[in-house]
């Protein structure tokens, strides 16, 4: 069955987008990870540091940026605003990598990118 633009559309919805619960160790709670609509993961690309030299990814501020897309309600609405990357620098590094490891494995993003921005 061949959908309709309305069709199409409607999975722009935040609601639509598949989201996670995941456990934070040492917090007594959990927090949802959403994946990223298209314009925002376009937008995260374009924001990324890149070493001119190897055009490999280079961006200290990685994690905290895909958090700050990726965190979300339970029903899919942003947490949080490009501008509070600095903020969720504050965080917990072990907390922060449990929320950078599950964004990455809903958006499919591969382990060569996430070595890379390590490096």
């Amino acid at each position: 069955m061949s959908l309709t633009r309305e069709q199409v559309l409607a999975y722009a919805m935040p609601t639509r987008l598949r989201r996670q619960e995941v456990s934070i160790p040492g917090w007594g709670g959990s927090v949802w990870v959403r994946e990223f609509t298209q314009g925002e993961y376009v937008a995260f690309l374009r924001g990324l540091r890149v070493d001119e030299v190897t055009g490999r990814v280079n961006d200290p501020e990685y994690g905290e940026k895909l958090a700050a897309i990726c965190l979300c309600t339970e029903e899919g609405e942003r947490l949080f605003a490009d501008g509070d990357v600095a903020a969720l620098a504050t965080l917990p590094a072990s907390a922060l990598a449990v929320i950078v490891d599950a964004a990455q494995k809903l958006n499919g993003l591969t382990a060569p990118v996430a070595d890379e921005v390590k490096n």
